[in-house]
């Protein structure tokens, strides 16, 4: 249920992204957090440098071997740790971060959110994909709640924490962004925000 939940809630989300972005041949665009790489893989067809971090092992060998069997170029992944992102300043056009703020405690979501300025152009942009704040109190919202407590009791909590200090909008005022876009999908849950430096 999980797996088919954040597939159906990424998969809607992608083809936003793509528009949101505005990117352009020949510019540069971080997945942070890419899991198998999906999201990157839509970009292709625009001819841009595409890059994707993410902690887990497994989802970057999964994310390279997809790569590896279509013979994508101009794509790459890496295992890094989202916090300390190993690429130097104002480096990419844009930056993606989907579901994972709502994972992490506040102190490592500001982490996240520096590291994703320092790496941005100042002409670029971020894109944020994450849980409405608050719910809006439907089926969908009942899913989600239910497994976000099934996942784990740190992984809760920080999920209940992000919900009650505001979600995407707090993390983007404390941050010094300015909101340039924004969408809702899956009947609200799931807020999309292009931001600025």
């Amino acid at each position: 249920m999980f797996t088919f939940l954040i597939n159906s809630i990424l998969k809607d989300a992608r083809k936003i992204v793509l528009d949101f972005s505005e990117i352009k041949k020949g510019e540069k665009l971080l997945d942070i957090g890419c899991g198998n790489g999906d999201q990157l893989f839509y970009f292709l067809k625009k001819d841009i440098e595409c890059f994707g971090i993410d902690i887990n092992k497994k989802a970057i060998k999964l994310a390279d071997k997809k790569r590896k069997k279509h013979k994508f170029h101009n794509i790459f992944f890496q295992v890094a740790e989202a916090s300390f992102l190993p690429f130097e300043d104002d480096f990419f056009d844009c930056c993606i971060i989907s579901l994972l703020l709502h994972e992490n405690k506040r102190e490592k979501i500001d982490k996240i959110v520096f590291e994703a300025k320092r790496v941005t152009k100042k002409t670029g942009c971020l894109i944020f994909i994450d849980f409405t704040s608050p719910l809006p109190g439907n089926f969908i919202s009942f899913l989600i709640q239910k497994i976000e407590f099934f996942v784990g009791r740190e992984n809760y909590k920080n999920f209940k924490d992000y919900l009650r200090e505001g979600g995407i909008e707090s993390v983007i005022r404390r941050n010094d962004l300015r909101e340039a876009e924004r969408k809702k999908i899956k009947k609200g849950n799931i807020t999309i925000i292009k931001a600025g430096k």
